[in-house]
């Protein structure tokens, strides 16, 4: 197989904006480029090989994947994770479009006046009573859509357009504004859905064997070999893409950010989704030392339990970053070893990692400098043999 070396340097290395198909639906945390993952699965795995990604957070290796013609298995403890992940790859019936777009066009008729407040405390010391008014009757009407599929869009409709506005603000938008946005986004996200259906049918998936060409599952990659639900796909996995959490760096993967630095569980409400655990259940221990000690015990955990998933010839491919990439990356490369897997380095004959920038993060470690925070690398391994 022959690897196009630029094209996956360049695409680790662009700045671009998300976009494309349904990647834009939600901005979760971390989520790397489409273009950098398109280029590993187009040159590490052929059409009809099985595609794994056992932190796939927001979807964006299952996207790619089924676009390009390959199955896909998806794994995430972020309940959150894995509803944004089956929305973006979910096909809808013409009666769901249907559905949407009446909901979306009648959403100025409803009045939030003298609604119940909500009965959760930390929403309550959030946001102003009118907001969750509003917010909600809305998802009151949502519950009144027919399907559950078209229930499940537009909870995600909701998610991008409150996280968007209420992203860098201090204020609270007004509810004619978010209803405009609703409108607006929902024919939005039927476009990327109607791309990704048209990606997939060009590449041999159609739209009724969308759902059955991929595995999603919310829970741990910790045991996944004994999962029942993934039994017949065992040894199938040619090519691991994925970003696991990053030693050290604390990243709301369950939470919010709004008015200043406030912290918010609002998008589980939004989507249903039920989900309590604290921020070290997210990131694989938290940014304590005793947290990243923990951290490469899990990893190393984690990936012994991938290399019993995935076909003995398979390529790992994953992006990382630290807090401390002095000490943490060879931490992390003794993990892998440990696991049962050898570095390999099929970009560069001179054995250097490929490493890139990534601009205005906003992320943060117990270091006195955020630098480490805002770097990743490129890692390549294979399984050992013995």
């Amino acid at each position: 197989m022959k690897i196009e070396s630029s094209r996956i340097i360049e695409s680790l290395r662009t700045h671009k904006l998300v976009d494309g198909l349904t990647h834009n639906f939600y901005s979760y945390p971390a989520r790397f480029s489409p273009e950098l993952v398109k280029e590993i699965i187009k040159n590490f795995s052929n059409a009809g090989d099985w595609i794994f990604d056992p932190f796939m957070g927001g979807g964006t290796s299952i996207v790619e994947a089924l676009a390009m013609g390959r199955y896909a298995i998806g794994v995430d403890v972020n309940s959150l994770a894995w509803f944004i992940a089956v929305s973006k790859t979910t096909p809808i019936s013409s009666d769901d479009i249907a559905q949407l777009r009446e909901w979306s066009q009648t959403l100025s008729t409803i009045q939030a006046d003298d609604y119940p407040s909500l009965e959760i405390d930390e929403l309550k010391r959030h946001f102003p009573k009118r907001f969750l008014h509003s917010l909600d009757k809305l998802l009151e009407s949502i519950d009144r859509l027919k399907s559950e599929k078209s229930k499940r869009l537009a909870r995600l409709t909701m998610l991008k357009v409150y996280q968007s506005s209420l992203n860098s603000r201090d204020g609270y938008p007004s509810n004619k504004e978010l209803r405009q946005k609703l409108g607006v986004e929902t024919e939005k996200i039927l476009l990327g859905l109607e791309k990704f259906l048209n990606a997939c049918l060009e590449s041999g998936f159609t739209k009724q064997e969308i759902s059955s060409s991929r595995k999603l599952l919310n829970r741990s990659s910790i045991g996944i070999e004994n999962d029942k639900k993934i039994r017949e796909f065992l040894r199938k996995p040619r090519l691991v893409f994925t970003s696991p959490p990053y030693p050290g760096v604390h990243v709301l993967y369950n939470k919010w950010q709004i008015a200043s630095r406030k912290e918010t569980f609002l998008p589980y409400y939004i989507s249903g989704m039920n989900d309590s655990q604290p921020e070290a259940y997210y990131t694989l221990g938290g940014r304590s030392k005793a947290g990243v000690v923990k951290y490469f015990d899990l990893i190393t955990q984690s990936f012994l339990s991938i290399s019993k998933v995935i076909h003995p010839k398979a390529v790992v491919a994953q992006l990382v970053g630290f807090s401390d990439t002095t000490n943490q990356l060879p931490l992390y490369l003794k993990a892998m070893r440990e696991a049962g897997y050898k570095e390999i380095f099929p970009l560069s004959q001179d054995g250097k990692r490929l490493w890139r920038d990534v601009p205005n993060r906003k992320w943060y470690t117990n270091n006195r400098d955020d630098w480490d925070a805002s770097k990743e690398v490129l890692l390549f391994h294979i399984r050992e043999t013995k």
